[in-house]
C-alpha cells in the first residue's frame, strides 16, 4: 500500500493535496507523510485511502468481478470494477487455501485503476497448485468496497 500512496501522491489534485496540510501541521510532519501514514492506518482499519483529506466516504456499494486463467507458472487476473468512475484502485488477494475472511497479510498487489476500464495482473513465478484469489476496488473518497462474492481459483 505505501507502494501504491506514493507512486499515486503525484497525481492527486493539488486542492486534494492541500487538504493534508492542517494535520501535517498538527503532526509537524509534511503533507505527504500525513497523506501517507494517515492511508496506512486507514489501510489497518479495512478502510480505503481517500485523495482528500478528512475522508468522504460514500454509501455507493461498489464491486469488482474478476476472471482468472491459469498458465505455467502463473495465473492471470482480470478485475472489472463496478459503474463508479471514481474507482481508484484495486487490491487483489492470494491464498493456498480458500479465503473465507480476506486479511491483509494475503495481499499480493495493490494496482491503480482508471475509473471502470479492465485491470489485468499477472501473478508469477509460481509453483505449480491451486491458488485462490479474491479481489476489491476501492474509490478515491476512501470508500473500500466487497470483495468479489467468488472465492475464484486458478491452478498452475
Amino acid at each position: 500500500m505505501l507502494g501504491f500512496l506514493a507512486q499515486c501522491w503525484q497525481s492527486i489534485d493539488g486542492g486534494d493535496q492541500d487538504s493534508w496540510d492542517d494535520l501535517a501541521e498538527a503532526k509537524q510532519i509534511s503533507p505527504f507523510n500525513a497523506y501517507a501514514s494517515e492511508n496506512l492506518q486507514r489501510w489497518q482499519d479495512f478502510l480505503g485511502p481517500p485523495h482528500a483529506y478528512p475522508a468522504a466516504q460514500s454509501a455507493n456499494s461498489i464491486t469488482t468481478t474478476q476472471v482468472l486463467t491459469g498458465g505455467v507458472g502463473q495465473i492471470t487476473i482480470e478485475n472489472t470494477p463496478s459503474g463508479a468512475g471514481s474507482n481508484w484502485g484495486i487490491v487483489i488477494l492470494r491464498s493456498a487455501a480458500e479465503i473465507t475472511t480476506p486479511d491483509w497479510t494475503m495481499v499480493i498487489a495493490v494496482l491503480e485503476a482508471n475509473g471502470t476500464a479492465k485491470i489485468t495482473h499477472v501473478d508469477s513465478p509460481l509453483t505449480a497448485g491451486t491458488y485462490h484469489y479474491r479481489s476489491c476496488v476501492f474509490n478515491d473518497d476512501g470508500t473500500l468496497g466487497t470483495f468479489c462474492v467468488d472465492d475464484d481459483e486458478a491452478a498452475t
